[in-house]
């Protein structure tokens, strides 16, 4: 059984940032769908954003319980969801964004600090095991390192 090691303060609050972001998205899908914009004309264009919204709700969901056991690979995209909501502020200066993409730019900091960084280094040490792997059959190729 994997010794379990504690999660630092700032991956919690991270976590639970990238939560309220994804029951954010999730609030916002609902209101594209059954808002005062879904009536009239604009039907298939609010079906639409509420489709990507839900969408991006469920990849943030699932991503922050990888996160929450200890999975890197969730981590990084995690970061990505709050790049693509950052560039979506930026490039179309959209109100709903502005919280969202505050709120996963805050989380990403959070899941990036160094107490966040041991965690993730003790749960998942993939760096560590690829570069056995690669000295062993390198050694059995018949290349040699010279050492520094």
């Amino acid at each position: 059984m994997p010794k379990i090691t504690p999660r630092p303060l700032t991956l919690t609050t991270g976590l639970l940032l990238y939560t309220l972001l994804d029951l954010a998205l999730v609030g916002s899908a609902a209101t594209a769908l059954f808002g005062p914009s879904f009536a009239g004309e604009g039907q298939a264009t609010a079906a639409a954003i509420a489709g990507v919204l839900g969408a991006t709700a469920v990849a943030v969901g699932l991503e922050t319980w990888r996160a929450w056991r200890g999975k890197r690979s969730a981590r990084i995209s995690l970061m990505y969801v709050s790049t693509v909501l950052l560039l979506l502020v930026v490039w179309r200066r959209l109100a709903l964004f502005i919280i969202l993409a505050l709120l996963g730019a805050v989380a990403a900091v959070f899941l990036w600090m160094p107490a966040s960084n041991r965690f993730y280094q003790s749960t998942e040490p993939r760096r560590q095991r690829l570069r056995k792997y690669a000295n062993a059959s390198s050694r059995a190729a018949g290349v040699w390192r010279r050492k520094p």
